[in-house]
């Protein structure tokens, strides 16, 4: 089984059509085929309890405290605690990266592939330019 597999259509590229030895960061994808790649950033929830204990602690701290006291207390209490956690902190990245990547078979080689390429660039705000007018043309035909 191919490792490109176009995610409308379903096609497989045949192991024939991949290039070998290619220098750039698209590995072995073969021509006319389209990689597309969707990030999305999140929060680590590591960092998230990293930064949920630190809170914590603080205020347990401050609740062996008297109370006139805390308020008072409280940026130099904080300063421990970040100093204490520090190490750890810097361990931990404050973001995730959630990576998907799909491949679609080369718009040219099916008009219904190709309406469905086109609209989703369109949708994207993505340009067709670079594409032949035949190819955009029958993108746009397939839609009326």
């Amino acid at each position: 089984m191919s490792d490109y597999v176009c995610a409308l259509s379903g096609a497989e590229a045949n192991e024939d059509d991949l290039v070998e030895g290619a220098d750039d960061d698209l590995s072995d994808l073969p021509v006319g085929w389209t990689k597309i790649t969707v990030q999305r950033r999140l929060l680590n929830p590591r960092w998230l309890e990293v930064q949920q204990a630190k809170e914590a602690l603080v205020e347990v701290t401050l609740m062996q405290l008297p109370e006139e006291a805390r308020d008072q207390m409280r940026p130099l209490i904080t300063v421990q605690v970040d100093a204490q956690f520090a190490a750890l902190e810097a361990t931990v990245e404050e973001y995730t990266t959630d990576t998907d990547e799909v491949y679609v078979a080369p718009p040219e080689s099916d008009k219904a592939l190709a309406a469905e390429y086109f609209e989703i660039r369109d949708r994207l705000g993505l340009s067709n330019e670079g594409f032949g007018e035949e190819d955009a043309e029958e993108g746009e035909e397939e839609e009326d």
